[in-house]
């Protein structure tokens, strides 16, 4: 999906937590879009996030960020499919 400058999306980053792993966060509040390239670019922190990492709705956002954290639950690891 294309998105526009001056359009509101939720936004997708990594935090470290106390144990060194990366988890996906979204950000509570729709950020605005300043500048459209090969990243999105926005006025708020953070300032950067490629077209994988932005979404429009809140459902969807907490969705992506559950299957990015927990990958194993929700995709084949080792050949056999989990339930």
């Amino acid at each position: 999906m294309k998105y526009q400058i001056g359009q509101e999306v939720f936004v997708l980053y990594k935090v470290k937590n106390n144990k060194g792993v990366h988890k996906w966060r979204f950000t509570n509040e729709k950020r605005k879009i300043v500048d459209v390239n090969s990243k999105y670019i926005f006025a708020d922190p953070p300032y950067k996030a490629r077209k994988n990492d932005v979404c429009m709705t809140h459902q969807g956002a907490e969705h992506i960020c559950e299957v990015r954290n927990h990958w194993g639950r929700y995709h084949n690891t080792k050949g056999q499919y989990r339930n």
